[in-house]
């Protein structure tokens, strides 16, 4: 909708947005540089607040864009170059998430605390760990399958429930009776949808492996033309997807076009999956009352390679309007990307985008917080 108002100028003054929504306005002509107005926004202080920061006579802060993570700020001086290849500020950071591997943690936590079973159940020597490399993946996944492998419902025969006694009952209520806790129900999932490891966006996940295999995705040409290149048709690509295609084929591993669906949630919901990465912004939708969740970072090609996606959106500003209106649009996009940035990361589950908003009072009561919700829970620990 910005970009077709980009003749009429019936647009906002400030917008949130991608990368990519910002490659579009630096098109259009209508996205402002900031680096002009950063230099000289000290001009504004007329005094401190009570935390001690520069302010003016409104109580906005002057922008401290040194306290932004520099790992969120790169994304904006990348955009766009002067003649010599120095890329000019077009952003600042607003909400950030990443993606983390949520996994059931009935199964893991039983499998690290009683190997005994684990070892009675698939072989001697056969573990069941959280991942931390794809190789790990495919050794757990493998285990995962073995384990589960005679409790799958066949035909109108209903599958069965692994217990933590490492029995195989056919009810909750035997489990219960049993006393003892269910850690894998497999009462109504069939052999063929069951993956182990699963994964909700195919196009982060390339993106990811890419990089986690020491290849590159784009480039782009600073001071001729300007313009991005895909540059990821190398070796290292290819040796990425043949790992991902040996998960698939060892039925370790699937995406949501598995399910017929946009994501994995409710596959792993439904104990169709046991380790799933998704966003961190989505965490609330992976949750239930039945499975107790965990998280953990993402599996790596190696402890060298720790790539994770960086995700989420930023404030920029459009060329329009008279001064005072830029003016306020500016000290509004300070507001929301500092001042209430702790507030607005507690309440949402995104990342804070500065140490001042890390280190708020709003944020670091939402780290020592007591939540009760699994989501919340979850949240939290992925903080």
């Amino acid at each position: 909708a910005i970009e077709l108002a980009a003749t009429t100028k019936t647009y906002a003054n400030v917008a949130v947005g991608y990368p990519d929504h910002f490659a579009g306005y630096i098109n259009s002509n209508i996205q402002l540089r900031l680096d002009g107005i950063m230099q000289n926004d000290y001009k504004r202080k007329a005094g401190k607040d009570d935390e001690g920061f520069d302010v003016d006579k409104d109580g906005i802060r002057i922008l401290d864009y040194d306290d932004f993570y520099d790992d969120y700020t790169v994304e904006n001086e990348t955009l766009e170059f002067d003649e010599k290849g120095n890329g000019y500020v077009l952003g600042v950071p607003f909400n950030k998430s990443t993606e983390v591997m949520v996994y059931n943690a009935n199964l893991f936590d039983w499998a690290k605390e009683h190997p005994e079973l684990v070892e009675a159940r698939i072989g001697e020597g056969k573990r069941i760990f959280v991942p931390t490399t794809w190789a790990e993946v495919k050794e757990v996944g493998l285990n995962i399958l073995a384990l589960a492998n005679g409790l799958f419902k066949v035909g109108d025969v209903k599958g069965k429930i692994l217990a933590t006694d490492g029995n195989a009952y056919e009810t909750s209520a035997a489990v219960e009776e049993a006393n003892a806790k269910i850690v894998l129900n497999l009462t109504e999932v069939t052999e063929d949808v069951f993956r182990p490891f699963t994964y909700d966006a195919a196009a982060n996940l390339f993106i990811t492996l890419v990089r986690q295999y020491g290849g590159q995705y784009t480039e782009v040409d600073k001071t001729k033309t300007g313009k991005g290149y895909a540059v990821f048709n190398t070796e290292s690509t290819v040796t990425a997807m043949t790992m991902l295609q040996d998960l698939f084929d060892s039925k370790v591993f699937a995406i949501p076009d598995f399910y017929d669906e946009l994501y994995c949630s409710n596959a792993f919901k439904a104990y169709k999956s046991v380790m799933n990465v998704g966003s961190t912004a989505g965490l609330s939708n992976i949750t239930s009352n039945a499975i107790e969740t965990k998280c953990a970072p993402i599996p790596t090609f190696d402890s060298e390679h720790k790539y994770v996606i960086s995700q989420g959106t930023s404030l920029g500003l459009f060329n329009k309007g008279t001064d005072k209106e830029k003016a306020a649009a500016w000290k509004l996009m300070i507001y929301l990307s500092q001042q209430a940035n702790g507030l607005f990361a507690s309440e949402t589950g995104y990342y804070p985008t500065c140490d001042y908003s890390y280190n708020s009072i709003d944020y670091q009561s939402y780290l020592d917080n007591d939540f009760k919700s699994n989501t919340d829970i979850l949240r939290q620990e992925s903080a």
